[in-house]
């Protein structure tokens, strides 16, 4: 999806959660704010759910500031963003 670079859903007071990390070097050289960056996300967002059954669909999203840790595999270490505050 555009300006999103990595993401993880996690479940949290059974509602799913999506954890954003953005394409910032697009969105830099877009020169995209913040709030537009939002605006945009959470339209993907609705994009996503317009294909997903009721219980599968993201209840929010959050961006995330920083790329997620990753396994010698290059797999995001979901178990480590379990208890996010959101």
């Amino acid at each position: 999806m555009p300006y999103i670079q990595e993401s993880v859903v996690i479940q949290k007071e059974n509602r799913l959660i999506a954890l954003i990390y953005p394409d910032f070097e697009t969105v830099d050289q877009e020169k995209i704010d913040d709030a537009r960056l939002t605006e945009i996300i959470e339209e993907n967002k609705k994009e996503v759910n317009l294909e997903l059954a009721k219980y599968m669909q993201i209840a929010k999203i959050k961006i995330y500031p920083e790329e997620f840790e990753k396994t010698p595999k290059r797999s995001i270490k979901r178990f480590l963003y379990s208890s996010v505050e959101l």
